[in-house]
């Protein structure tokens, strides 16, 4: 099986357990690798800048995610973060966001499944609109709900995109405003199924009747780098869904890519995971609490 993945790549500046270090990043990177991980075909459809290394692209390529469609503009500067653990909690700044709706006017995705993540601003309503026709789509709200102050500090606002033709919606609670209202328009919208992310609080899914809970199995702490956690949740929750595990098994699924994500030994962006469903049939029936 085949998922597009119509995501940003980022330049990330981590400063965490007094080391600092630059490394690429972004929803494209970390979740079409969970994809990957759980034995389907990620193909990504994004951009860069000049700043994004060739030998990065290559390794996402070693890896097994399709990078082919990947272009590089060559007088532009991807977009880039600088993410401090210290103190917690972390904090995130931001001074640059290339600009993919030229991209995303030009380019044909050819997959059913498509997921859309952006980080800050990346495209407009008109770009949205294309990625989202006639296909199935899981579209993480982060990158329409940020703005930054006069620092380069990234705060919150409520997002003014619309969510028509998206089936599946995922927010963070700490990147939304007045999250049960947001989560009542998605439904009145049209979306499905809305995926809520709380960190060390666990994560949960609301469908039009019913709420679904699970614990985080993984606690965040100062020494776990969670960067990228969100992604893999959503990218692992997406698959699941698409290959026909329930809303309860798919949640469960998510948590566990999560939790062995900030666990993995070696802290580097490029990984790999092992998903299966029987793993997630066990975890769902002693884990998620439906409401």
């Amino acid at each position: 099986m085949d998922i597009g993945y119509a995501c940003s790549f980022t330049v990330d500046r981590v400063v965490h357990s007094g080391r600092e270090w630059v490394q690429p990043g972004g929803p494209a990177l970390y979740s079409a690798l969970t994809a990957k991980s759980m034995g389907v075909r990620p193909v990504v459809y994004s951009a860069v800048g000049f700043d994004f290394l060739g030998v990065w692209l290559r390794r996402l390529r070693g890896l097994g995610v399709d990078v082919g469609r990947v272009e590089r503009v060559g007088n532009g500067l991807t977009t880039m973060f600088t993410i401090t653990f210290e103190p917690p909690p972390r904090r995130l700044y931001t001074f640059n966001a290339l600009g993919l709706d030229a991209y995303f006017r030009r380019v044909n995705i050819d997959e059913k499944y498509v997921y859309a993540s952006f980080t800050f601003g990346e495209v407009g309503r008109e770009a949205l609109d294309r990625i989202v026709e006639g296909r199935e789509v899981f579209l993480d709200v982060q990158g329409f709900a940020r703005h930054t102050d006069k620092t380069g500090l990234v705060n919150v606002v409520q997002p003014m995109v619309a969510f028509e033709g998206v089936r599946f919606l995922k927010v963070s609670h700490d990147e939304v405003i007045y999250e049960h209202g947001l989560i009542r328009r998605a439904f009145e919208e049209g979306v499905s199924e809305v995926v809520v992310t709380r960190g060390s609080e666990g994560a949960e899914v609301h469908t039009r009747d019913r709420k679904y809970f699970c614990p985080a199995l993984a606690k965040p702490t100062r020494y776990l780098n969670t960067l990228g956690a969100g992604d893999v949740f959503g990218s692992a929750y997406f698959v699941s869904r698409v290959r026909g595990l329930s809303v309860r098994e798919a949640l469960a699924a998510a948590a566990i890519a999560a939790a062995r994500f900030v666990r993995r030994i070696n802290p580097e962006p490029f990984f790999e995971l092992k998903i299966k469903k029987n793993h997630a049939e066990r975890a769902a029936s002693k884990r998620v609490i439906v409401e």
